[in-house]
C-alpha cells in the first residue's frame, strides 16, 4: 500500500516507468507513457508543496480537497449529467431511432426529457431519471 511516506522516483528498469519505495515495503513498478510521469510528478511536487503551506487551518484543508478532485476529474472526469440518444440506445440495446419513438409516444417519462430538447433538435435526457426509470421497467 502506498502512504504519504512514498517516494515517486523514476524507475532504473524502463525509460517511462514510476517506481514507488518504501522502507520495509516491495516495490511497486508501474509503467507510465512520458506525459502521464510528467504529471504524476508535478501532482507529487504539488502535493508536498500544498502540505507544507497547509498548517491547521481547515480552509487550507478544503483548498487541497479541492485541487484533489479537479486533478482527480482530469484524468477521470465524472459522467455528464445531460446525456443522448446515444446513451440510452446504448443501454436498451435498441436504435437512436427507436428511442425518439419511445419519446414520441410517451413510453419514456416526460420527466427524464430536457426542456427544449427534439422536435428537430437531438433529444436529451437527464442521466439520473433515465438511469432509475431503466431500473424499475
Amino acid at each position: 500500500m502506498l502512504t504519504p511516506e512514498t517516494n515517486l522516483v523514476p524507475s532504473q528498469t524502463s525509460k517511462h516507468a514510476l517506481a514507488a519505495t518504501e522502507t520495509n515495503v516491495p516495490t511497486v513498478t508501474l509503467e507510465v507513457g512520458p506525459r502521464t510521469m510528467d504529471v504524476l510528478l508535478r501532482l507529487a511536487k504539488a502535493t508536498e508543496n500544498l502540505a507544507a503551506a497547509i498548517g491547521n487551518s481547515q480552509g487550507d484543508m478544503d483548498e487541497l480537497v479541492g485541487e484533489v478532485r479537479r486533478i482527480s476529474n482530469h484524468f477521470d472526469p465524472p459522467a455528464s449529467e445531460v446525456v443522448g440518444t446515444d446513451y440510452l440506445a446504448k443501454a436498451l440495446g435498441c436504435t437512436q431511432t427507436w428511442i425518439a419513438e419511445l419519446v414520441r409516444t410517451g413510453e419514456i417519462p416526460p420527466s427524464c426529457i430536457v426542456p427544449g430538447t427534439g422536435n428537430g433538435k437531438p433529444w436529451k435526457f437527464y442521466r439520473r431519471k433515465l438511469d432509475r426509470w431503466m431500473r424499475e421497467r
